[in-house]
Protein backbone atom coordinates (compact mmCIF):
# COMPACT_ATOMS: atom_id res chain seq x y z
CA UNK A 1 0.00 0.00 0.00
CA UNK A 2 1.84 2.79 -1.56
CA UNK A 3 1.23 6.09 1.22
CA UNK A 4 3.98 8.65 0.81
CA UNK A 5 3.67 8.71 -2.88
CA UNK A 6 1.12 11.87 -4.44
CA UNK A 7 0.64 9.56 -7.69
CA UNK A 8 -2.06 7.96 -7.16
CA UNK A 9 -4.09 11.60 -6.72
CA UNK A 10 -3.73 12.49 -10.58
CA UNK A 11 -6.12 11.03 -12.44
CA UNK A 12 -6.28 9.40 -16.21
CA UNK A 13 -9.03 11.90 -17.45
CA UNK A 14 -9.47 15.70 -16.29
CA UNK A 15 -13.39 16.49 -16.29
CA UNK A 16 -12.76 19.77 -18.81
CA UNK A 17 -15.50 22.84 -17.64
CA UNK A 18 -15.62 26.62 -18.77
CA UNK A 19 -16.59 29.66 -16.87
CA UNK A 20 -19.70 30.25 -18.81
CA UNK A 21 -21.01 27.14 -17.53
CA UNK A 22 -18.67 26.26 -14.94
CA UNK A 23 -20.82 22.77 -13.58
CA UNK A 24 -21.12 21.40 -16.83
CA UNK A 25 -17.90 19.30 -17.92
CA UNK A 26 -17.34 19.92 -21.38
CA UNK A 27 -15.12 17.41 -22.17
CA UNK A 28 -12.78 14.61 -20.80
CA UNK A 29 -8.90 15.22 -21.73
CA UNK A 30 -6.60 12.83 -21.45
CA UNK A 31 -4.34 14.04 -18.76
CA UNK A 32 -0.91 12.95 -20.15
CA UNK A 33 -1.47 15.58 -23.35
CA UNK A 34 -1.51 18.13 -21.14
CA UNK A 35 1.86 17.43 -19.75
CA UNK A 36 5.76 18.53 -20.79
CA UNK A 37 5.37 19.72 -24.50
CA UNK A 38 1.49 19.65 -24.34
CA UNK A 39 1.30 21.91 -21.95
CA UNK A 40 1.39 25.11 -23.96
CA UNK A 41 -0.71 23.92 -26.47
CA UNK A 42 -3.45 22.75 -24.14
CA UNK A 43 -3.44 25.66 -22.47
CA UNK A 44 -3.94 27.70 -25.35
CA UNK A 45 -6.66 25.71 -26.67
CA UNK A 46 -8.87 25.62 -23.63
CA UNK A 47 -7.54 28.81 -22.02
CA UNK A 48 -6.00 29.57 -18.57
CA UNK A 49 -9.15 30.79 -16.59
CA UNK A 50 -10.81 27.16 -18.00
CA UNK A 51 -7.92 25.60 -16.60
CA UNK A 52 -7.65 27.14 -13.92
CA UNK A 53 -11.57 26.02 -12.98
CA UNK A 54 -11.26 22.52 -14.72
CA UNK A 55 -8.15 22.08 -11.60
CA UNK A 56 -9.94 23.55 -8.85
CA UNK A 57 -13.12 21.39 -9.35
CA UNK A 58 -11.23 18.44 -10.28
CA UNK A 59 -11.63 15.44 -7.87
CA UNK A 60 -8.72 14.08 -7.30
CA UNK A 61 -7.00 11.80 -4.43
CA UNK A 62 -10.15 9.04 -4.34
CA UNK A 63 -9.40 6.68 -1.65
CA UNK A 64 -9.99 4.11 -3.25
CA UNK A 65 -8.42 0.26 -4.48
CA UNK A 66 -7.33 0.53 -8.01
CA UNK A 67 -6.37 4.19 -8.29
CA UNK A 68 -3.25 4.68 -9.79
CA UNK A 69 -3.71 6.25 -13.61
CA UNK A 70 -2.64 4.24 -16.28
CA UNK A 71 -0.55 6.49 -18.07
CA UNK A 72 2.14 6.58 -15.58
CA UNK A 73 2.73 2.80 -15.81
CA UNK A 74 4.05 2.91 -19.27
CA UNK A 75 5.28 7.15 -19.14
CA UNK A 76 7.75 8.01 -21.51
CA UNK A 77 11.29 9.10 -20.29
CA UNK A 78 13.68 9.15 -23.26
CA UNK A 79 16.34 10.44 -21.17
CA UNK A 80 16.40 7.12 -19.64
CA UNK A 81 18.66 5.77 -22.50
CA UNK A 82 16.43 2.62 -22.09
CA UNK A 83 15.45 -0.01 -24.97
CA UNK A 84 11.62 1.30 -24.50
CA UNK A 85 12.58 4.96 -23.05
CA UNK A 86 9.49 4.24 -21.09
CA UNK A 87 8.90 3.94 -16.81
CA UNK A 88 6.59 1.77 -14.73
CA UNK A 89 5.79 4.70 -12.16
CA UNK A 90 3.41 2.33 -10.05
CA UNK A 91 5.96 -0.30 -9.74
CA UNK A 92 8.72 2.11 -9.00
CA UNK A 93 6.62 2.79 -6.24
CA UNK A 94 6.02 -0.79 -4.97
CA UNK A 95 9.95 -1.52 -5.48
CA UNK A 96 10.20 1.66 -3.22
CA UNK A 97 7.98 0.25 -0.95
CA UNK A 98 10.00 -2.70 0.12
CA UNK A 99 13.53 -1.39 0.01
CA UNK A 100 12.61 1.61 2.14
CA UNK A 101 10.43 -0.51 4.44
CA UNK A 102 7.58 2.69 4.60
CA UNK A 103 4.86 1.99 7.66
CA UNK A 104 2.66 -0.93 7.19
CA UNK A 105 -0.72 0.16 6.35
CA UNK A 106 -2.47 0.15 9.55
CA UNK A 107 0.68 1.68 11.56
CA UNK A 108 0.24 4.82 8.97
CA UNK A 109 -3.51 5.15 9.84
CA UNK A 110 -2.66 5.19 13.44
CA UNK A 111 0.05 7.82 13.75
CA UNK A 112 -2.90 9.88 11.63
CA UNK A 113 -5.55 9.10 14.60
CA UNK A 114 -7.36 7.12 12.34
CA UNK A 115 -9.10 3.84 13.06
CA UNK A 116 -6.94 0.71 12.47
CA UNK A 117 -8.22 -1.94 10.70
CA UNK A 118 -8.99 -4.94 11.78
CA UNK A 119 -9.75 -6.84 8.27
CA UNK A 120 -10.82 -6.37 4.57
CA UNK A 121 -14.22 -5.83 5.68
CA UNK A 122 -13.00 -2.56 7.55
CA UNK A 123 -12.40 -1.02 3.36
CA UNK A 124 -16.23 -1.09 2.87
CA UNK A 125 -18.01 1.98 3.39
CA UNK A 126 -21.05 0.88 5.92
CA UNK A 127 -22.80 4.09 5.30
CA UNK A 128 -23.39 3.45 1.62
CA UNK A 129 -26.75 1.27 1.28
CA UNK A 130 -26.54 -2.54 0.73
CA UNK A 131 -27.42 -2.91 -2.28
CA UNK A 132 -25.78 0.19 -4.01
CA UNK A 133 -23.43 -0.31 -6.92
CA UNK A 134 -20.33 1.23 -4.83
CA UNK A 135 -21.05 -1.09 -1.68
CA UNK A 136 -20.86 -4.03 -3.97
CA UNK A 137 -18.20 -2.69 -5.74
CA UNK A 138 -16.01 -2.34 -2.56
CA UNK A 139 -16.96 -6.09 -1.48
CA UNK A 140 -15.79 -7.02 -4.76
CA UNK A 141 -12.57 -6.24 -3.98
CA UNK A 142 -12.34 -7.32 -0.36
CA UNK A 143 -13.81 -10.69 -1.85
CA UNK A 144 -10.72 -10.65 -4.10
CA UNK A 145 -8.18 -9.43 -1.09
CA UNK A 146 -9.71 -12.26 0.66
CA UNK A 147 -9.14 -14.69 -2.08
CA UNK A 148 -6.03 -13.96 -2.60
CA UNK A 149 -4.08 -13.34 1.04
CA UNK A 150 -6.76 -15.80 3.07
CA UNK A 151 -7.44 -16.39 6.48
CA UNK A 152 -5.80 -18.11 9.48
CA UNK A 153 -7.15 -19.01 13.34
CA UNK A 154 -5.31 -15.82 15.56
CA UNK A 155 -3.32 -16.33 18.54
CA UNK A 156 -3.86 -13.32 21.15
CA UNK A 157 -1.02 -14.29 22.78
CA UNK A 158 1.11 -12.64 19.76
CA UNK A 159 1.85 -9.34 19.87
CA UNK A 160 2.45 -7.26 16.30
CA UNK A 161 3.69 -4.21 17.16
CA UNK A 162 4.86 -2.46 20.71
CA UNK A 163 3.93 1.26 20.29
CA UNK A 164 0.75 0.92 19.10
CA UNK A 165 -2.57 -0.50 21.06
CA UNK A 166 -6.30 -0.92 19.49
CA UNK A 167 -8.47 0.22 22.35
CA UNK A 168 -6.02 0.94 24.56
CA UNK A 169 -4.81 -2.90 24.70
CA UNK A 170 -1.31 -4.27 22.74
CA UNK A 171 -2.06 -5.29 18.79
CA UNK A 172 -1.85 -8.64 18.83
CA UNK A 173 -2.48 -11.17 15.75
CA UNK A 174 -6.11 -10.97 16.77
CA UNK A 175 -6.41 -7.40 15.49
CA UNK A 176 -8.89 -6.92 18.25
CA UNK A 177 -11.12 -9.78 17.45
CA UNK A 178 -11.42 -12.87 19.78
CA UNK A 179 -9.11 -15.16 20.66
CA UNK A 180 -9.15 -18.21 18.20
CA UNK A 181 -11.23 -16.29 15.65
CA UNK A 182 -10.78 -16.70 11.80
CA UNK A 183 -9.22 -13.22 11.02
CA UNK A 184 -7.88 -11.99 7.33
CA UNK A 185 -4.22 -12.04 6.81
CA UNK A 186 -3.27 -8.39 6.76
CA UNK A 187 0.15 -9.02 7.26
CA UNK A 188 2.63 -9.55 5.45
CA UNK A 189 3.06 -13.32 3.87
CA UNK A 190 5.28 -16.07 4.13
CA UNK A 191 7.61 -16.89 0.61
CA UNK A 192 6.62 -20.17 -1.43
CA UNK A 193 9.64 -22.11 0.25
CA UNK A 194 8.95 -21.19 4.05
CA UNK A 195 5.28 -21.12 3.65
CA UNK A 196 5.79 -25.09 2.32
CA UNK A 197 8.17 -26.11 4.85
CA UNK A 198 6.57 -24.88 7.86
CA UNK A 199 3.52 -27.14 6.98
CA UNK A 200 5.71 -30.12 6.49
CA UNK A 201 7.44 -29.66 10.40
CA UNK A 202 6.27 -32.45 12.85
CA UNK A 203 4.94 -29.48 14.82
CA UNK A 204 2.14 -28.79 11.62
CA UNK A 205 -1.07 -29.27 12.28
CA UNK A 206 -3.45 -31.70 9.96
CA UNK A 207 -4.96 -29.34 8.31
CA UNK A 208 -1.65 -27.62 7.65
CA UNK A 209 -0.20 -31.00 6.26
CA UNK A 210 -3.62 -31.08 4.28
CA UNK A 211 -3.37 -27.63 2.65
CA UNK A 212 0.97 -28.74 1.50
CA UNK A 213 -0.80 -32.15 0.30
CA UNK A 214 -3.75 -30.29 -1.94
CA UNK A 215 -0.83 -27.54 -3.13
CA UNK A 216 1.56 -30.35 -4.33
CA UNK A 217 -1.19 -32.53 -5.95
CA UNK A 218 -2.80 -29.44 -8.14
CA UNK A 219 1.24 -28.40 -9.21
CA UNK A 220 1.51 -31.63 -9.97
CA UNK A 221 5.06 -32.01 -7.68
CA UNK A 222 6.40 -34.43 -5.24
CA UNK A 223 8.67 -32.38 -2.57
CA UNK A 224 10.45 -33.36 0.12
CA UNK A 225 9.86 -31.23 3.68
CA UNK A 226 12.42 -28.20 2.26
CA UNK A 227 10.35 -27.86 -0.80
CA UNK A 228 13.40 -28.99 -2.69
CA UNK A 229 13.89 -32.91 -2.24
CA UNK A 230 14.14 -35.03 -5.10
CA UNK A 231 15.72 -31.50 -7.69
CA UNK A 232 12.74 -30.41 -7.56
CA UNK A 233 11.86 -26.48 -7.36
CA UNK A 234 8.88 -25.60 -5.92
CA UNK A 235 9.22 -21.90 -6.12
CA UNK A 236 9.19 -22.47 -10.22
CA UNK A 237 6.33 -24.51 -9.85
CA UNK A 238 3.94 -21.48 -8.43
CA UNK A 239 5.77 -19.20 -10.55
CA UNK A 240 4.78 -21.34 -13.43
CA UNK A 241 1.18 -21.80 -12.14
CA UNK A 242 0.52 -18.15 -11.54
CA UNK A 243 1.91 -17.07 -14.83
CA UNK A 244 -0.29 -19.21 -16.90
CA UNK A 245 -3.17 -18.23 -14.87
CA UNK A 246 -6.36 -16.20 -16.25
CA UNK A 247 -5.60 -13.46 -14.04
CA UNK A 248 -4.68 -10.08 -15.93
CA UNK A 249 -1.68 -9.08 -13.79
CA UNK A 250 1.05 -11.38 -12.86
CA UNK A 251 3.69 -10.40 -9.85
CA UNK A 252 6.27 -12.70 -8.30
CA UNK A 253 7.88 -11.31 -5.26
CA UNK A 254 11.65 -11.66 -5.54
CA UNK A 255 12.20 -13.49 -2.25
CA UNK A 256 10.25 -16.54 -4.17
CA UNK A 257 12.47 -16.10 -7.63
CA UNK A 258 15.65 -16.55 -5.77
CA UNK A 259 13.59 -19.66 -3.85
CA UNK A 260 14.32 -18.21 -0.02
CA UNK A 261 13.13 -19.41 2.93
CA UNK A 262 11.07 -17.48 6.03
CA UNK A 263 14.36 -15.98 6.87
CA UNK A 264 14.08 -13.65 3.50
CA UNK A 265 9.81 -12.48 4.83
CA UNK A 266 9.32 -8.79 5.01
CA UNK A 267 7.23 -9.03 7.92
CA UNK A 268 6.03 -11.93 10.37
CA UNK A 269 3.04 -11.39 12.82
CA UNK A 270 3.41 -11.83 16.50
CA UNK A 271 7.14 -10.25 16.04
CA UNK A 272 7.31 -6.78 17.13
CA UNK A 273 10.69 -6.02 16.20
CA UNK A 274 13.46 -6.74 13.04
CA UNK A 275 10.57 -6.36 10.97
CA UNK A 276 10.79 -4.48 7.11
CA UNK A 277 14.81 -5.71 7.07
CA UNK A 278 15.34 -7.75 4.49
CA UNK A 279 17.65 -6.46 1.34
CA UNK A 280 18.28 -7.92 -1.81
CA UNK A 281 21.90 -8.54 -2.41
CA UNK A 282 24.23 -7.30 -5.25
CA UNK A 283 24.50 -9.76 -7.65
CA UNK A 284 21.96 -12.30 -5.99
CA UNK A 285 19.67 -11.81 -9.82
CA UNK A 286 21.98 -13.24 -11.48
CA UNK A 287 21.58 -13.53 -15.24
CA UNK A 288 21.08 -17.29 -15.27
CA UNK A 289 17.99 -16.36 -12.73
CA UNK A 290 16.70 -12.97 -15.11
CA UNK A 291 17.05 -16.00 -18.04
CA UNK A 292 14.65 -18.32 -16.39
CA UNK A 293 12.22 -15.95 -15.23
CA UNK A 294 12.39 -13.77 -18.89
CA UNK A 295 11.60 -17.46 -20.69
CA UNK A 296 8.51 -18.09 -17.80
CA UNK A 297 6.68 -15.23 -18.86
CA UNK A 298 7.14 -15.40 -22.53
CA UNK A 299 5.96 -18.55 -22.50
CA UNK A 300 2.52 -17.76 -21.24
CA UNK A 301 2.35 -14.28 -22.78
CA UNK A 302 2.76 -12.27 -20.69
CA UNK A 303 5.99 -10.55 -22.01
CA UNK A 304 5.65 -7.27 -22.94
CA UNK A 305 6.54 -6.36 -26.66
CA UNK A 306 9.81 -3.89 -27.02
CA UNK A 307 9.22 -0.95 -29.22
Amino acid sequence: MTVYRLHPLVPDLLDFRDWSAPNDIKREVPVASTVRAGATAAMHDGGLANWALTMGRQRLGALTLNNHPMFLQNLPMPRLGSKTGKLDIAALDIIRDRERGIPRFNEFRRQYGMQSLTGFDDFINISLPENSVERQRQQNYVNKLRQIYGQHKCDDSKPITASQNIDGKPITDCLGHPNGTMVDNVEDVDTVVGWLAHRSRDAASAEERAERASCLRYLGAGRGPDGRAGGGEIHWDFIRAVQMSVANVSIVPVQDVLGLDSSARMNTPGRANGNWAWRLEHGALTPEVCARLRETTAIYGRLRAER
